[in-house]
């Protein structure tokens, strides 16, 4: 599972691992980005799926862990690529 894929590291990170044929559970809030994410690592050969999710509302988290074990079983790792505040 891979958080904040819409854009910057964590879009980089499932990328990578869609060249690993990795199976990617990827979720962010900014749907038309994110869908466009999962798409790209579809076209690598890698199962990926997006799930629409703001990490910031404790809700949404557990609707899409849900969602995400729904279709995927079991999650083996999580990158949280996902944060508030600018790092500089």
């Amino acid at each position: 599972m891979v958080t904040r894929v819409a854009r910057g590291f964590g879009r980089a990170i499932a990328q990578r691992l869609a060249c690993y044929s990795a199976k990617s559970a990827l979720r962010d809030f900014i749907e038309e980005e994110g869908n466009r994410a999962a798409t790209v690592c579809r076209e690598a050969g890698a199962e990926a799926a997006f799930f629409n999710c703001d990490m910031g509302n404790p809700e949404d988290i557990k609707t899409a862990a849900e969602r995400v074990l729904d279709q995927f079983s079991s999650v083996y790792a999580v990158v949280n690529s996902a944060s508030n505040k600018p790092l500089f």
